[in-house]
């Protein structure tokens, strides 16, 4: 059994946290489990140490994307069977992944508000925006086609940097 601790105020969102305070165990920054969202942040902000992904994007994010892939097709299954009452705990767990994917992208730590992700450099046109129809309204089909379309779009903008970083190394050499 784990233990109690206040969500650190740079993570403290109503939607994601609607409590104060997590069940928390110490093996949870210390192992890679993409079904745990922003553990590592938790860990972080805790001042515990433990893994730090966003300082190696290369090495988790794909396992994200991984994570989504999976999710995706549990959404699309219930989205198709007009189940979207079932739908708003995976679209939760998948905006999660998202929000992770953008923030390790920039190499940082996830933090909330969401207005910090305009100080983000590597991030989709109106992402905030999107993001707050997505997270007001889990259940609509809607919102599931507007966060896959961000994930793609992250996905992208991951690559990208991932070519020009190997390229600048390239020539260096």
């Amino acid at each position: 059994m784990g233990k109690y601790f206040e969500v650190p105020i740079e993570l403290q969102n109503s939607f994601f946290f609607p409590e104060c305070l997590i069940e928390w165990e110490d093996n949870l920054v210390t192992t890679f489990n993409p079904n745990h969202p922003f553990q590592y942040e938790l860990g972080y902000y805790a001042g515990m140490e433990g893994l730090r992904p966003w300082e190696t994007p290369e090495e988790g994010i794909p396992l994200l994307l991984k994570e989504w892939k999976k999710i995706k097709g549990q959404l699309e299954e219930l989205f198709a069977t007009r189940k979207t009452g079932a739908a708003i705990e995976p679209m939760k767990q998948s905006i999660a992944l998202f929000v992770e994917i953008l923030f390790w992208t920039n190499k940082g730590p996830v933090r909330f508000p969401l207005m910090h992700i305009e100080e983000l450099k590597i991030k989709p046109v109106n992402v905030i925006e999107r993001l707050e129809f997505i997270i007001a309204k889990p259940q609509l089909y809607h919102s599931y086609i507007q966060l896959s379309e961000l994930l793609i779009e992250q996905e992208k903008h991951f690559i990208k940097e991932r070519l020009l970083k190997m390229n600048s190394k390239n020539v260096q050499e």
